[in-house]
């Protein structure tokens, strides 16, 4: 007999205790406890990591030229957590615009705000080794730097020849007062020990300071693998991380309860499926998470009803040993169902070895040609199936997204997204730029050539400007085959923002997936559920009448990611 399906941890999968304990395996445990919010709390996080950076920026700003005097491991280090937190912000697409500034004045780049002009680092490095292994080397050669930086080098020397050939020497042939001005600034900061604090009270690039920053983003201390005092604040993975080892943990969990022959309810099922989105939104690869979902809820779900539905359907279509109709998901049960999924599969290599299963397989394999006999035998399969047509539908559409789609040609989109059409009420999919379906979708030959229009014509303007506008995207005539069966043809938006250094533009798509317009129609499709005629109208209207008995469902995908241009 059946049972609730438990997880790894003890808890019932999908309740509060359930996912109390997987996040506190994770990053999350300190953020969200038993929420299972992951959106919402990643763009939160990017909302913090913004504003760490700006708390970063302030202090620089402060500290103006001074920025030269850190000692170069806490400018490194803390450039370092910029990258860092500049990629959260990324991942959870909340904009921050002091990220550049704050890395160039860092590496002391000849871009920084903060930058004093030109200085001679090598020949200044050159000054201070010669200075400290001569004989004025501590105050008295820092005085006479500085008298020879305001006068002269003759005036500083005052007829001593000794000291005039220590200031020429460390003069390099460079007499400008700017740079003996630079070369005593510089040695005195060497051998002088200065605070400069930020406004958090650490010094500017300690490990205190950098510390600080991570307990006001993350709410906890960091693993010192992945901190910024370690040097390796590489804050995008461990969010990455913490997302697929949730997902992860609810797949081990799922596979588990399969193989048990337990359960979730509808009501756990609605949830978990809420969840998987949340991931999915999130970047995560869900894989089959929903489809595991499907399979518990669909076969208990907590509905005796449900289950003799199903026992009757399997012994209608003659699938394994007669069962009995008694409402109890059992082996037997289980046994009839696997063997009807493994025998419909063969449709896609060899229909011939399920005609055995019922006539109305049969009805399927000989669908050709005209348009009434199509309907004639459509209907009659109707008749025949009952209840189960759906099933049977949606079966043959979800073994075309797997094994035709996916695996067969590689196209993981157009699988993706007919799989989630799928679904029982499918929510509207969110890809972000971290997403990689907006990655494939970045990296086309449709987007790039529409791109690359967009940034010559742009870049011919003068001035700072904000611009919004679409243009339409084919991904047919580029050749992009996998996004042209997933979303076709679409209008792409987008808000361009002109500064002085930069060029961002931020793009959305909206993307309505539904059989209206002929989506999946290819000569290179016409195998799809391996019948013998032309592929193309067939399937439309198989997609169409699929989409009307509430097989397939229409949703929209929102697709959102930025591409900024530094400007020379």
């Amino acid at each position: 007999m059946s049972k609730e399906a438990t997880g790894q941890m003890g808890a019932i999968i999908g309740s509060s205790a359930y996912w109390s304990k997987i996040n506190n395996n994770t990053l999350f445990g300190s953020l969200m406890d038993s929420r299972t919010d992951y959106q919402a709390t990643i763009g939160q996080l990017g909302t913090k990591a913004a504003a760490a950076i700006e708390e970063i920026y302030e202090d620089l700003s402060n500290l103006g030229a001074k920025i030269r005097y850190l000692p170069s491991s806490d400018r490194n280090a803390l450039a370092k957590q910029v990258e860092g937190l500049y990629d959260i912000c990324r991942m959870s697409g909340v904009s921050v615009w002091h990220n550049s500034e704050c890395v160039h004045g860092l590496n002391l780049s000849i871009m920084s705000p903060w930058g004093s002009g030109f200085r001679d680092e090598r020949g200044i490095e050159k000054a201070i080794e010669f200075i400290e292994r001569s004989r004025f080397s501590g105050d008295a050669g820092m005085k006479l730097l500085q008298e020879a930086a305001r006068w002269s080098i003759s005036f500083a020397a005052g007829g001593d020849r000794e000291k005039k050939e220590f200031l020429e020497t460390a003069a390099q042939g460079n007499l400008s007062s700017r740079f003996l001005q630079d070369v005593a600034a510089e040695y005195q900061n060497r051998h002088t020990i200065q605070r400069y604090e930020g406004r958090c009270g650490y010094p500017v690039g300690s490990k205190a300071y950098m510390t600080h920053l991570e307990s006001e983003v993350f709410g906890t201390g960091l693993p010192i693998l992945i901190c910024a005092a370690s040097g390796n604040p590489d804050y995008e993975k461990l969010m990455k991380d913490a997302l697929n080892s949730v997902a992860n943990q609810l797949s081990r969990d799922l596979d588990n309860a399969i193989r048990e022959n337990d359960y979730i309810t509808d009501e756990t099922a609605d949830k978990l499926k809420t969840v998987v989105s949340e991931l999915d939104h999130c970047g995560v690869s869900t894989g089959a998470l929903n489809s595991k979902i499907e399979k518990l809820a669909w076969f208990v779900g907590g509905d005796p009803a449900k289950i003799k539905e199903l026992q009757r359907a399997l012994n209608d279509l003659g699938a394994g040993q007669r069962l009995e109709e008694d409402g109890v998901y059992g082996e037997q049960t289980k046994t009839a169902g696997d063997k009807l999924i493994d025998d419909l599969s063969e449709l896609l290599t060899d229909p011939n070895k399920v005609r055995s299963l019922s006539k109305c397989i049969d009805l399927y394999l000989i669908l050709k040609d005209s348009s009434n006999v199509f309907q004639t035998q459509y209907w009659a399969l109707r008749q025949a199936l009952k209840v189960t047509m759906p099933v049977l539908e949606r079966t043959i559409w979800k073994l075309g997204a797997e094994f035709f789609l996916r695996r067969l040609k590689g196209y993981d989109v157009a699988a993706l997204l007919l799989e989630h059409s799928l679904e029982k009420s499918p929510s509207n999919l969110y890809f972000t730029e971290a997403h990689w379906v907006t990655q494939k979708i970045m990296k086309s030959k449709c987007f790039e050539t529409t791109f690359s229009k967009m940034i010559n014509k742009i870049q011919g303007f003068s001035g700072t400007y904000e611009v919004n506008g679409s243009v339409d995207l084919d991904f047919q005539m580029h050749g992009d085959t996998d996004l042209y069966y997933a979303i076709g043809r679409c209008s792409l938006k987008y808000t361009c923002m002109k500064s002085p250094k930069t060029i961002q533009i931020k793009f959305e798509i909206d993307d309505k997936y539904d059989f209206d317009h002929v989506r999946l129609i290819s000569g290179d499709m016409e195998r799809f559920i391996v019948i013998e005629f032309e592929f193309g109208n067939l399937a439309n209207d198989l997609g169409l009448i699929s989409q009307a008995d509430g097989v397939i469902s229409n949703y929209h995908s929102f697709i959102s990611f930025t591409k900024t241009i530094e400007l020379n």
